[in-house]
């Protein structure tokens, strides 16, 4: 009789549990992805469609059965930001201004994103003026990129380089200078970070250049180098590298673009982009925020996931915090005048 007892009290007990694990998985309507117009909306989405079943999948096993997974891409970097603060949006894919300027609105950053690190990576310009190609090694995945001031092949911009070379350079060289660089503001290779990087060594801003062409797009900067309207120039590590055919093949130059275009600054390391979550979104909890990052996490573990965030170059992502955006901050700070 005692057996039996026992039989039935432990068949109870079990059944409790089962019934205790099922109401542990909770129920989800929607969650919404913001991603930034990296490209246009249309590939985003369709590339994405995979991806949103694999999160699907992986929160149900966390606890989390979300009825639909939607990544929606925003018109501009700022309205992702905005979407977030509101609470329309869940989680946003989004890039280190962007996180910068929500941070205090109810965004919490929670993976940064992997790429290919450089061949190079020297704070010393001459290490970059060796004439080999610079190239992404995606078997070292890094969470940051740098920016590159370039001289180019004018008149101006070799006077400018030898003196570099020569340790002779003074911000009044740099000032009579013809100067390109972003359009826009929030470009951290473009602007942002080359800015901090002309604050730190002359106390000046790219905004106190009195002769400066501003690009559209990175395609621009080295068309500008070859015809000679700027003597120097802002832009991402690999330009040169991009351009190493079209330099000789479409803007008609007779040598070569590491030969032609040398650097006389890098900054300091750039944070890639970010993955975020809203907690004015009504559905946020720290279950659900920890699930997402793990989602996230295992992304890259398939074919159809990377090539996925290969559209954004992701490789992968890696936990993150706000700390590991304090100097984004402060050389954005130096832009917005703050």
């Amino acid at each position: 009789m005692k057996k039996i007892l026992l039989s039935f009290v432990l068949l109870s007990l079990l059944a409790c549990a089962q019934a205790e694990e099922i109401k542990e998985i909770e129920e989800i309507e929607e969650l919404v992805i913001v991603v930034v117009p990296f490209y246009d909306a249309e590939s985003i989405e369709t590339v994405m469609e995979p991806v949103e079943l694999q999160l699907k999948e992986d929160l149900l096993t966390l606890g989390f059965n979300v009825k639909n997974v939607e990544f929606r891409v925003t018109t501009s970097y700022g309205a992702a930001g905005e979407a977030l603060a509101a609470g329309s949006a869940d989680v946003g894919m989004i890039s280190g201004p962007t996180y910068v300027d929500f941070s205090e609105d109810g965004l919490e950053v929670i993976l940064q994103s992997l790429r290919g690190n450089m061949s190079v990576d020297s704070e010393d310009p001459m290490d970059w003026n060796t004439g080999e190609i610079t190239t992404r090694n995606d078997a070292d995945p890094v969470s940051f990129t740098r920016g590159l001031i370039y001289v180019g092949p004018s008149v101006k911009g070799k006077e400018i380089y030898q003196k570099f070379v020569d340790n002779t350079l003074v911000y009044a060289d740099l000032e009579a200078a013809n100067w390109c660089y972003s359009a826009s503001v929030t470009s951290t290779t473009g602007y942002v970070f080359p800015t901090l990087w002309l604050y730190e060594k002359y106390g000046k801003l790219l905004s106190d250049l009195p002769n400066s062409i501003l690009m559209n797009n990175n395609g621009d900067v080295p068309v500008n180098l070859a015809q000679g309207n700027c003597d120097v120039a802002v832009s991402y590590a690999f330009l040169r590298s991009d351009y190493v055919d079209a330099w000789k093949q479409e803007l008609a130059q007779t040598t070569e673009i590491f030969d032609d275009v040398k650097v006389i600054g890098v900054t300091p390391k750039i944070s890639n982009g970010a993955v975020v979550v809203s907690w004015n979104s009504p559905k946020m909890s720290e279950g659900l925020k920890l699930a997402v990052q793990e989602a996230f996490l295992n992304i890259a573990n398939t074919e159809e996931g990377k090539e996925a965030i290969g559209l954004y170059n992701h490789l992968g992502y890696q936990i993150s915090n706000d700390k590991d955006f304090d100097e984004l901050r402060k050389a954005y700070s130096l832009v917005k005048g703050k």
